[in-house]
């Protein structure tokens, strides 16, 4: 019998699927063809509403299923819609990368790897644990100041809006593809006897 338990307590829910997608024919020649514009350290789509393309609709659904199940059953919220706001392709070429940030104006986003490569999405974390940095003996989800998810075809990360990440050097000589998208909510938040209901 266990003399304690961990709580992950304050933790960041991350969703990494575990069964990826599995393209329609042509979509993923729909999405590397599409046309695109410079954005700091890659390209990005100038299409940045791409899953409103009628080719795209398979995914669409399969992003959407993705994204219920986390809002309902993992993080069981109730009451809300979540729906796709944008979503863009991005392009990282050898040694091009992309730069640490988050996305305002969002609830929930998440990264779809169109293809391999070598260049991982890092999650950041944006306080210090501890006022100290101790040494550490195993980095684990715990300790870690970040996290490397790795650039695998078809696999979808979901995570909230406000987290840290950006994307490592692509060292490989043929681009890297990924698709990312925002979203939203409809439905009521909050409560009125704690005075900050909203419906939206």
């Amino acid at each position: 019998m266990n003399r304690y338990q961990i709580d992950t307590l304050f933790s960041f829910p991350v969703l990494s699927t575990t069964i990826n997608y599995k393209f329609d024919k042509g979509e993923e020649e729909f999405l590397l063809d599409t046309e695109f514009e410079s954005n700091e350290l890659n390209s990005i789509s100038k299409d940045r509403n791409v899953l409103n393309n009628n080719e795209l609709r398979s995914l669409r659904r399969w992003l959407l299923e993705h994204l219920s199940n986390y809002t309902y059953n993992i993080l069981q919220y109730k009451n809300i819609d979540p729906y796709i706001t944008q979503s863009w392709v991005n392009r990282t070429n050898l040694n091009e990368s992309h730069h640490t940030h988050n996305h305002v104006n969002c609830f929930i986003s998440g990264v779809f790897f169109i293809s391999e490569g070598d260049s991982n999405i890092r999650l950041i974390r944006k306080d210090d644990m501890f006022p100290v940095s101790p040494q550490i003996k195993e980095y684990n989800i715990l300790n870690s100041g970040s996290w490397d998810y790795a650039t695998e075809k078809g696999k979808l990360l979901l995570f909230p809006s406000t987290v840290n990440h950006c994307v490592r050097t692509q060292f490989l000589d043929k681009p890297r593809y990924s698709l990312s998208f925002n979203t939203w909510v409809r439905g009521e938040l909050g409560n009125e006897n704690n005075y900050n209901y909203l419906k939206l």
